[in-house]
């Protein structure tokens, strides 16, 4: 009987000891509560024959009826000339993507940047530019990420409060015709860092 009464007395212990802790108010909210998801799903495809093809689509981040990314699909067939591309563009001067620069065909051209996750997108981060390739291609001469599945992406756009940075998970198909923009997310407050895959 003592037995039982010292292990009650232990347990009750134990749980005076976790039960405040469990109680007690989150005195700092977590972070996420600051971040702005949405799986979105998003197949821009182009449109044309099988030897020349093209689409242009905007995106709008935010929700503010103003378009912050231009994605643009090309690509064609044309005698010994094969070439395809997959760009992202500013719309309006709100936006740009984090790039690094690639040797393409004898010329440096700003290309997107697969980025980690955990990964920090924020203001230091470098080289945001309005205008990139995703993927491009003009006869063996490839850059880029067509065809090699989902990659995520750092981004930047301003509104009226400020500049927001987020992150992007986007794949494009390995004939360039079509890309998916999976899930976007952005930190709500104004020049706040973000890690990429934070929900």
């Amino acid at each position: 009987m003592n037995k039982k009464i010292a292990q009650y007395s232990a347990l009750a212990a134990i749980a005076s000891m976790t039960l405040p802790l469990a109680c007690t108010p989150d005195k700092n909210p977590s972070i996420e509560d600051n971040i702005e998801d949405t799986i979105l799903n998003k197949t821009i495809t182009s449109v044309g024959t099988p030897t020349d093809f093209s689409i242009h689509d905007s995106l709008d981040i935010n929700n503010d009826s103003k378009a912050d990314f231009d994605f643009f699909l090309d690509g064609g067939i044309y005698g010994a000339v094969t070439f395809a591309n997959c760009n992202i563009d500013e719309l309006n001067g709100s936006g740009n993507i984090l790039t690094s620069p690639q040797l393409f065909d004898g010329l440096s051209i700003p290309v997107a940047i697969a980025k980690n996750l955990n990964d920090t997108i924020e203001s230091s981060s470098l080289n945001f530019t309005k205008y990139c390739y995703f993927a491009n291609k003009y006869n063996a001469n490839i850059v880029g990420f067509a065809g090699t599945g989902d990659k995520y992406l750092g981004f930047r756009f301003k509104a009226n409060d400020g500049t927001h940075y987020g992150w992007m998970k986007v794949s494009l198909t390995a004939d360039y015709r079509a890309i998916t923009i999976k899930d976007i997310a952005y930190d709500k407050r104004a020049n706040s860092p973000i890690a990429v895959g934070a929900k």
